[in-house]
């Protein structure tokens, strides 16, 4: 395989800008009433302020209280997924599409959650389709604990932002 450049690498928030670079569906703004310059012009209060700034965040890990476990558990109605998620609608219906199951014969539980912080939003559902995927196959339950180091490794966290506003 062969990889050929496009452009310089953007490997920072500050570098995309300059560039131009957006993913489509991050372009929007929080607007409410008249723009700011007519409702400052319109305003009869001699006190009003324009503030202009940005502001930045940096990214941060998901260190949630419970590494992310998934049990699946093959019968006859097909498959029973415990998993440590916070989205149990989401991992439904990526185990039944990784398996080839309707989403009516996989039944996701969660025994109990606190402290996910959102890290087990969605970013549990490889394991939980690794797991099911080897319950179906070999018709027998099948479960995976990730290790703190491999969870960490693997599930990412929230990403830096920076915000212009005027």
């Amino acid at each position: 395989v062969t990889y050929e450049l496009e452009g310089p690498a953007l490997v920072s928030i500050a570098d995309a800008v300059a560039a131009g670079s957006f993913y489509p569906m991050t372009d929007h703004a929080l607007e409410s009433g008249l723009p700011i310059d007519e409702a400052l012009a319109a305003s009869s209060n001699s006190r009003s302020v324009s503030v202009t700034g940005e502001f930045k965040m940096g990214g941060q890990e998901h260190f949630y209280l419970e590494c992310n476990t998934t049990l699946a558990i093959p019968s006859e109605n097909g498959l029973e997924v415990w998993s440590s998620t916070q989205a149990v609608t989401k991992t439904q219906a990526t185990v039944a599409h990784a398996t080839g199951l309707q989403s009516s014969r996989v039944t996701c539980k969660v025994k109990r959650m606190g402290g996910g912080f959102g890290g087990k939003e969605t970013r549990n559902v490889f394991a939980s389709c690794a797991v099911a995927v080897a319950a179906v196959r070999l018709n027998v339950p099948v479960r995976l604990s990730l290790s703190r180091d491999v969870d960490m490794a693997t599930t990412g966290g929230r990403h830096s932002f920076y915000a212009k506003y005027t």
